[in-house]
């Protein structure tokens, strides 16, 4: 598997399609984790670049809670942003498809059996064009217009399409220390 919830960094892209986005704006692909219990995210990333002739485009990630209600991720104000999972911003210089990706240093833990979404925030205040990785069906995104830096806080508008997008994050089992420290004590003779 090389997008959603991975155990390791993908090798190679996950699509074939450069998607290309253009406007100020958030995308989001839907993903649910595997496993059982929590998980920790250590590393979320996605394959994009810029536009031949284009000004060089800051991006930042992050994953943002679903809502169940509309099928959509949850709104910014309304705690949908994870725990830590807002990531620094960088500059897509490239312009062919790369892997771009940041690690996190702070717990960013999310369950298993939950969905997600993995999104990915652009400024184009400069123009241009910022492409992604995807295939054409297969999943589900979501494209929301807002001004750079600002998550949006509403998710009622947007567009939607079965885009199965090349965004990923790494995720391992995460157990609390005091959960380990029990468990710890109690195996000792």
């Amino acid at each position: 598997m090389s997008n959603g919830f991975v155990t390791s960094r993908p090798g190679k892209r996950h699509g074939t399609v450069n998607d290309q986005g253009v406007g100020e704006g958030v995308a989001a692909g839907k993903f649910t984790v595997p496993g059982s219990g929590l998980q920790r995210i250590t590393e979320i990333g996605h394959w994009m670049c810029k536009g031949a002739s284009d000004p060089n485009i800051p991006v930042r990630m992050g994953i943002l809670s679903h809502n169940s209600d509309i099928n959509r991720p949850q709104q910014y104000n309304s705690g949908g942003l994870v725990a830590n999972s807002e990531t620094s911003e960088q500059s897509i210089s490239n312009t062919s498809i790369a892997i771009k990706y940041w690690s996190y240093t702070d717990p960013v833990i999310v369950i298993s059996g939950v969905s997600y979404w993995l999104a990915w925030h652009k400024d184009m205040s400069n123009g241009g064009s910022l492409f992604s990785d995807r295939k054409n069906t297969g999943g589900t995104r979501c494209w929301n217009y807002e001004d750079y830096p600002t998550w949006p806080s509403d998710w009622t508008t947007e567009y939607e399409s079965t885009y199965d997008v090349g965004a990923y994050a790494v995720y391992q089992s995460y157990i609390p220390m005091r959960e380990f420290q029990y468990h710890y004590n109690h195996m000792r003779p």
